[in-house]
Parts: structure tokens; C-alpha cells; sequence
């Protein structure tokens, strides 16, 4: 789906798709839709969230960094269910009618946990030892040199 930035749909043969400007493509919900049957956003600079996925077979994976840089959410469900369970009924169904209705809605969740993303490539064990693990975006090398930099060891 093709929308501008009010979310008004526009149809695909009047975008410029060489230089496309003020467009938001979106995929309907279903059961193909790459973020699952929900997405959990939360206030962060660099707009990641946690989402649901239909490719749960993914989570069999050793390597799993095959997102486009948001966070799959193995059993969304049940995080789901952590995030509700201060609901009461009524409003637990209120949601399950809205997820089961096949619509996009927004649901908050007043004072809702704080989310904390981090980013680890080494780690200490409990028996004192340095554990490294594989860096596939990239970042420890930019990381490194600033360290060597600000303290002058190579």
C-alpha cells in the first residue's frame, strides 16, 4: 500500500518511483506481513521496535541478525500478555477483538516498562574469562579506534 505522509492512499501509478517524495509504503496486515500480527514501539532515537514475525523458524537459527535492523520477538504473545496483565478482562477482550478483526490498531500501555537495547560482542563469564562473540554490523572496529585514540595504545 502506497500512502502519503497523512496517511491518505495514493495510487502507485501517480508516484514518481524515480524520485519518490513523500511517500510511506505500508503492508496490510495478514498473516505474510513481515512484522506478525504486532509491533511493540517504544520512544528511541533511531525508530527500532520489537515486532512479531510469521518467520518463526528463524528463531532456530544460530546466526539470527536477518532483520532490517528492528527486533523480532519469538513469542510476542506472551510479552504481549506481560505488557496487558495489569488489564482487566473487558479490556483484554477489547484487544483480542481488535487483533482478531484483521485492522491496524494502536493500543498504549500507560507506564509501560522501560526497553534497554544493547549491543554486546564481548562479555565476562562467570569463571573470569573474556568472551568474544561476532560483530555483523560492524560497530566494535569505529569503537576501537576511538579507544586506541583517546588513550594512545595501538
Amino acid at each position: 500500500m502506497v500512502l502519503d505522509t497523512e496517511g491518505t492512499q495514493l495510487d502507485p501509478a501517480s508516484v514518481d518511483w524515480d524520485n519518490p517524495r513523500g511517500i510511506l509504503l505500508r503492508e496490510p496486515p495478514g498473516p505474510n506481513n513481515p512484522l506478525g500480527r504486532m509491533v511493540f514501539r517504544f520512544d528511541n532515537p533511531f525508530a527500532v521496535f520489537l515486532h512479531d514475525t510469521p518467520s518463526q523458524a528463524l528463531f532456530a537459527r544460530a546466526v539470527r541478525n536477518v532483520s532490517s535492523g528492528c527486533v523480532r520477538v519469538e513469542q510476542a504473545d506472551e510479552l504481549a500478555d506481560y505488557l496487558f496483565h495489569t488489564l482487566d478482562n473487558h479490556q483484554r477482550d477489547r484487544i483480542q477483538q481488535r487483533m482478531d478483526s484483521g485492522k491496524t490498531h494502536e493500543i498504549r500501555v500507560e507506564n509501560g516498562p522501560q526497553v534497554l537495547l544493547t549491543y554486546w560482542t564481548a562479555e565476562g563469564t562467570a569463571d573470569g574469562r573474556l568472551r568474544f562473540t561476532p560483530d555483523p554490523y560492524g560497530l566494535d572496529a569505529p569503537l576501537i579506534r576511538a579507544y586506541h585514540q583517546a588513550t594512545g595504545l595501538q
